[in-house]
């Protein structure tokens, strides 16, 4: 489904952004963001597998919104560090046990990969508490989700 199928010509869009929704998590998914006049909408394409799912919120409804500003400690980012720590562990211990030094390169490869990565997923995220449910969003697009919550409050 296309945001422009689903929002109303009436309607005045503020913000759009692609996100990834991560609350629910029985949800979760890529979609479009969509902050208009008078609601948030969360519209994700469906699939041969999956219909589409719109999730609407009405704007009179949001009690809270939580913004996070771009944030780089991720999954990604811990697990690169902790192979990095493991090969320069094995470097450091491999003269004394006889084990070859260039077994450090594995760790050390997939340590930079997943730094990489790591870096390359920073995000920000904007949380809308409603008195039913709580509702996540992560997006890479920092400028737009920093528009969200003034949106909102719009």
């Amino acid at each position: 489904m296309n945001v422009s199928d689903y929002v109303q010509n009436s309607e005045k869009t503020l913000v759009t952004t692609t996100v990834e929704r991560t609350k629910p998590s029985s949800v979760a998914g890529e979609g479009q963001l969509v902050c208009t006049d008078s609601r948030v909408a969360f519209i994700q394409d469906g699939n041969a597998l999956a219909p589409d799912r719109v999730t609407d919120i009405s704007r009179e409804n949001i009690t809270a919104v939580d913004y996070t500003g771009p944030t780089l400690l991720n999954a990604y980012i811990g697990f690169g560090v902790g192979l990095l720590s493991l090969a320069a562990f094995v470097i450091i211990i491999a003269p004394s046990l006889d084990i070859p030094e260039f077994l450090a390169l594995i760790p050390a490869l997939l340590g930079f990969v997943s730094l990489i990565v790591g870096v390359s997923r920073r995000h920000a995220s904007v949380r809308f508490r409603t008195s039913a449910q709580t509702y996540e969003f992560m997006g890479g697009d920092t400028d737009a989700m920093e528009k969200v919550p003034h949106a909102v409050r719009y």
